[in-house]
């Protein structure tokens, strides 16, 4: 396996997935910042919407966050595209679980302290 791209993939995915929670938050997209009660504007955008739906609303997210980001690269943003299915079942199962949070990198929680 190439351990490299498949190590840049799984960075490059989560800050996508975070980019596209700060922009359903109202947070800007360069902090990459996430707390625990962003969550609940994250999970209205999304509703009770099934996987498909939610698919086709996180295109048009990433599709918004490349056109005003990296406008002249459509090659990667056609490559990210590819991800909407798998952030559509786990943001859809993370709403049907109350698990949302465990969706996203959150800056305002610590795992195992106390």
């Amino acid at each position: 396996p190439d351990y490299k791209n498949l190590f840049l993939d799984n960075i490059s995915n989560a800050v996508l997935l975070t980019g596209i929670g700060c922009i359903l938050a109202g947070k800007p997209v360069g902090m990459l910042e996430l707390q625990k009660n962003d969550m609940e504007l994250i999970g209205s955008f999304f509703g009770d919407a099934s996987e498909e739906k939610a698919e086709e609303k996180i295109r048009m997210l990433i599709s918004k966050l490349f056109r005003s980001g990296f406008p002249e690269n459509a090659e990667l943003e056609e490559y990210f595209l590819t991800t909407s299915k798998e952030y559509a079942v786990r943001i859809v199962n993370g709403i049907k679980n109350n698990a949302l949070a465990g969706v996203f990198d959150l800056t305002d929680i610590t795992i195992g302290m106390s």
